[in-house]
């Protein structure tokens, strides 16, 4: 069961002293960690049960999913914050051991009590009920309590208190902070061809184990899009049968050069690299991101069957969409007073009345300085306070925004509308729940057919995926 919210502060307050390494957050992942787990590479073979399936009765089997989770996560944040979780409770349990510290059911139950009373103190309906509402795992949970009253019992020893002298949550963080400084964590680097992902002394974590962590503690969102990209490659591979190894690596290689191209233009002063590294990715890594693979097999699907001819020729069925999404575009921003048929106590004034002070804002409008003034004083957008009105490029067919505001900026260009090079007002427009002034800072036209053609290319892919795997066909086995 993984942790799927963080707990109210109420219930954190009662875990405040057994904590790891957590600060004043709710553990959102479990520190239960594998017992069974291999921690080098000479590990038991296990079954390797499916774990997804696809449309066409397409399958993925556990380790080649938890293979992949390891790649994708392990050196992200969260993959770092929970090898660094796993390893915490290995050491515990390690130096438990050497100290021969052994935490009874009782002890834990009696935690177990206490927490339940401050639970129930501070208003909650129990720890019972905090863990179920929470989606956490009573087992696990139980655990969680066992490794804490371990730390407790570690800090008191090495501190020379007694099992009943008090210890602080800060005392113990300090603690087992100073016990890893003084061991000396390494952290190896991706391929970990040796089996090892981290290592201090004679403790280490295998790659194996450290799957299986990330498997059982990252989100079911997570879980679910990671094997959705394995089921679409596989489908995308019986698409594509004559595909050599050799053809597929010069695939995955231009689309790779195909990104880089497009990351010299958007940030000329970081390297390809430098931008992989700060994702948790080497060019090792996004070799094997099944998301470079699919937009590769993709691309290459929709060449094989198009072509450039192919390609236009869609583009002029679907003129009309295309130029929508991708076509002629003006630069706006947008001030929006919220209003309605009827004012009351959660709509402060009727359309007529939003139309008349926008009106009156309208003439003090005379650049897009005063706009961007008007909007962080007058706009009842909070997200808009904050980007001072932008919207962006604004296409004719762009469902991101109303239809009513693509509407008053096309009637006008349309209709030969010219846009000076400062800019110009629009408005007022009346939305469903407001009204708006827009400005128009720049009209830019129609692309190219060099950069359309990618577009068309971009939406066949789409479609591609679409019929052979959507994102809601696909089906994990109970307890995935």
């Amino acid at each position: 069961m993984r942790y799927a919210a963080a707990m109210t502060e109420a219930f954190v307050a009662t875990l405040t002293l057994w904590t790891l390494s957590l600060g004043a957050q709710a553990p959102e992942k479990v520190l239960q960690h594998d017992k069974t787990a291999d921690s080098g590479p000479s590990g038991q073979e296990k079954a390797d049960p499916v774990i997804a399936e696809g449309r066409g009765g397409i399958l993925v089997r556990t380790r080649e999913l938890e293979s992949l989770v390891l790649d994708r996560f392990a050196l992200v944040g969260e993959g770092r914050e929970l090898l660094d979780l796993l390893f915490k409770a290995k050491l515990l349990d390690e130096l438990a051991r050497k100290e021969g510290i052994e935490v009874t059911h009782s002890s834990i139950a009696a935690r177990w009590e206490e927490l339940d009373r401050r639970a129930r103190a501070a208003g909650e309906k129990g720890i019972v009920d905090q863990i179920e509402r929470r989606g956490l795992g009573i087992e696990e949970f139980r655990d969680f309590l066992r490794l804490s009253i371990v730390q407790e019992r570690l800090t008191q020893k090495a501190l020379g208190l007694g099992d009943k002298d008090p210890v602080t949550g800060a005392q113990q963080e300090i603690w087992l902070k100073q016990e890893i400084q003084a061991r000396g964590l390494e952290q190896l680097p991706p391929p970990w061809e040796s089996g090892i992902v981290a290592r201090c002394e004679a403790l280490t974590i295998g790659t194996e184990e450290f799957a299986r962590f990330l498997h059982a503690r990252l989100s079911r969102q997570k879980i679910v899009e990671t094997a959705w990209h394995l089921l679409l490659i596989k489908v995308l591979e019986r698409r594509l049968p004559d595909l050599s190894e050799r053809a597929r690596t010069r695939a995955i290689e231009t689309e790779i050069q195909r990104r880089r191209k497009a990351h010299a233009r958007e940030y000329p002063g970081v390297t390809f690299e430098q931008r992989l590294g700060a994702s948790g990715q080497t060019l090792e890594t996004l070799r094997l991101d099944p998301a470079i693979s699919i937009a590769a097999l993709t691309r290459l699907w929709v060449d094989r069957k198009h072509g450039p001819d192919g390609l236009r020729e869609t583009y002029e069925e679907e003129r009309e969409l295309f130029e929508g999404l991708y076509g002629r575009a003006a630069q706006t921003s947008l001030l929006l007073l919220v209003a309605g048929q009827f004012a009351n106590e959660l709509v402060p004034r009727t359309f007529g009345e939003a139309e008349k002070e926008l009106s009156q804002l309208k003439e003090k409008a005379g650049d897009i300085a005063d706009f961007r003034a008007l909007v962080e004083r007058f706009t009842e957008d909070p997200t808009g306070r904050e980007s001072k009105g932008a919207l962006g490029w604004v296409t004719r067919g762009d469902p991101r925004y109303p239809v009513a505001v693509r509407e008053a900026l096309f009637d006008f260009l349309d209709t030969g509308g010219d846009v000076p090079a400062g800019g110009l007002v629009l408005g007022p427009v009346r939305l469903e729940k407001g009204c708006t002034l827009l400005w128009i800072s720049d009209v830019r036209e129609s692309p190219p057919w060099e950069i359309m053609i990618e577009h068309v290319n971009e939406e066949l892919r789409r479609r591609l995926v679409e019929e052979v795997m959507p994102f809601d066909s696909v089906k994990m086995v109970e307890g995935a």
